[in-house]
């Protein structure tokens, strides 16, 4: 697996090539100087950070803003998919196939109201189950914990 991964656009905004460069050199410092090495670009991230934020522009512009049309969940997850490990990417590839399937199945009942199809109705009669919890039942343990969390940060703010 590649280990190298390319800085997010938030990183661009507050890594130069200097801080890069710095942090290239962790490895080869000795235990302790890693240590300080480490606490300092930190601390320089998050003075340039802080930079960022007291600019005019960005409070009414936004940091790292991409347009409207791209805010969706499915643009989110293939930003995020860049930086997950094999097993996370296998389970949003799976994740976002599932929704794809489940608002094709909406949109195939919006234009067909009449038609029922027989897995409309659970096996007791009543409604059909969640999509999630439909999805959660076809997850080991692990894959069960790794959806839920990345449910939570694409559900709104309650």
């Amino acid at each position: 697996m590649d280990t190298s991964k390319e800085m997010t656009d938030f990183d661009d905004l507050i890594c130069d090539n200097h801080l890069q460069m710095l942090k290239a050199a962790i490895p080869y410092m000795p235990a302790y100087g890693q240590q300080i090495l480490s606490l300092y670009t930190k601390s320089l991230e998050l003075s340039n950070t802080m930079q960022l934020l007291r600019r005019a522009e960005s409070h009414t512009v936004g940091i790292c803003s991409i347009s409207e049309n791209k805010r969706n969940s499915t643009e989110l997850l293939n930003a995020i998919k860049k930086y997950c490990n094999d097993s996370e990417r296998e389970l949003l590839d799976l994740f976002m196939n599932f929704f794809s399937a489940f608002r094709m199945y909406n949109t195939y009942r919006e234009l067909f109201p009449g038609e029922a199809s027989p897995g409309d109705k659970d096996r007791a009669g009543g409604e059909a189950s969640n999509p999630i919890e439909t999805l959660k039942n076809m997850l080991s343990p692990e894959q069960k914990n790794m959806l839920d969390t990345y449910s939570s940060l694409l559900s709104p703010a309650k």
